[in-house]
C-alpha cells in the first residue's frame, strides 16, 4: 500500500491477520497488523520513522480494511 504524509510517499508492506468472532463462550481476538517495511525511494526508512507515523500507518490500513 502506498500511506502518503505530506508530499512524501511510502510504500508499506505489512502482514494483517484477522481476528477472530466473539462467540458466547470466547471473547475472541483482534485484527493483527505488523508492519513489515516502509520504502521511500527504494530506501528502507522504517526504523528512522517516529512512532507517530508508525501509529498514523497503522490506522491507516486499519480503515482500508473496514
Amino acid at each position: 500500500m502506498t500511506y502518503t504524509d505530506g508530499d512524501v510517499a511510502l510504500d508499506v508492506s505489512y502482514t494483517y491477520k484477522k481476528g477472530e468472532n466473539q462467540t458466547y463462550d470466547y471473547v475472541g481476538s483482534a485484527d493483527e497488523i505488523e508492519i513489515d517495511s516502509v520504502h521511500h525511494c527504494g530506501v528502507d526508512v522504517h526504523d528512522v520513522l517516529s512512532d507517530k507515523i508508525l501509529s498514523d500507518i497503522t490506522e491507516s490500513i486499519i480503515e482500508s480494511k473496514e
